[in-house]
């Protein structure tokens, strides 16, 4: 996630985060941004680029084998299996009861042994290893207390059924598997890097935009970057910016997400997800305005 610098003022570790760049640097105390990629659900306050964050998941196993079954709906290829084993304990400050005992669990999760399995299967393994897959809480299932639980990841326990007995066949888990574990920063290896460079990339022309705009205006008589877009008369100069053609797919996605998140309860995920949604919305909102006047003029 980030690389130690070196000491700073109070002989603390100055840390630089991956999604640094020249014009936008990232470099935070250590225990400023440990503190900040906590509360924020692993958002860099600078840039905002999400990191997955540890959850609080317990101490456990997970074993991977192959078997010859396959899953309904994906005949002839077999099948991953997926054997979780998380015994129990004393619940840490981290857990929901700190100091009470909590009880243990075994699972075991199917997937197909092919292209899509294996995406999968890399995600969840990111995810275990993270601590995002289970949590200790009480059960909706079996009213039983201090237990542990899976925390929001959906996983398929049986092979064949459908949605109704968490099986399979269902068209659309992966796509929902992808969005769980996005919403929680976990992506395979190859998608994170391509995150990274798109951030850098977008970080570097945000802060090119605005070192123009100070460049244009005298130390003597500077004014502030949202006045220097205005005309003479006040009205404010629409600037297009590199994503406006996509922001209704990317309010449906956030709705999407949100949703899910909003059925878990998982308050930090549904805070940051409005907030994303509602700027969204806002920029939508200006780009529509403006096409509607481009119309009127024409």
């Amino acid at each position: 996630m980030g690389e130690v610098l070196g000491q700073g003022g109070d002989d603390e570790p100055v840390v630089c985060l991956q999604c640094s760049t020249a014009k936008i640097p990232c470099i935070f105390r250590a225990s400023l941004i440990a503190q900040c990629l906590s509360a924020s659900n692993g958002e860099c306050p600078t840039c905002k680029y999400r990191y997955s964050t540890p959850g609080p998941q317990p101490s456990g196993t997970l074993v991977i084998a192959k078997d010859h079954r396959s899953c309904s709906g994906y005949a002839d290829v077999g099948s991953i299996t997926l054997t979780y084993r998380l015994p129990g304990g004393t619940q840490s400050a981290r857990m929901l009861r700190p100091g009470q005992h909590y009880r243990g669990t075994a699972r075991i999760a199917y997937l197909p042994d092919n292209e899509h399995g294996a995406e999968a299967l890399k995600l969840l393994t990111k995810a275990f290893r993270n601590g995002n897959l289970f949590l200790v809480g009480d059960s909706v299932t079996t009213g039983q207390r201090n237990t542990t639980i899976w925390a929001g990841i959906h996983q398929k326990t049986n092979l064949t059924g459908g949605t109704a007995r968490h099986g399979y066949p269902d068209p659309t888990y992966f796509d929902r598997l992808k969005q769980e574990c996005a919403s929680r920063g976990i992506y395979t290896d190859e998608h994170e890097g391509s995150l990274l460079q798109n951030n850098t990339s977008s970080n570097s022309a945000a802060a090119g935009s605005v070192l123009n705009s100070k460049s244009n205006s005298d130390d003597s008589d500077s004014v502030p970057l949202e006045e220097a877009k205005t005309t003479a008369d006040s009205v404010p100069v629409f600037q297009p910016q590199e994503g406006d053609t996509t922001l209704e797919s990317r309010i449906d996605h956030l709705t999407l997400l949100l949703n899910k998140a909003m059925a878990d309860r998982d308050i930090p995920v549904i805070r940051d997800l409005m907030k994303q949604r509602n700027a969204c919305q806002a920029r939508k909102k200006v780009v529509d305005e403006n096409g509607d006047e481009r119309k009127k003029e024409r």
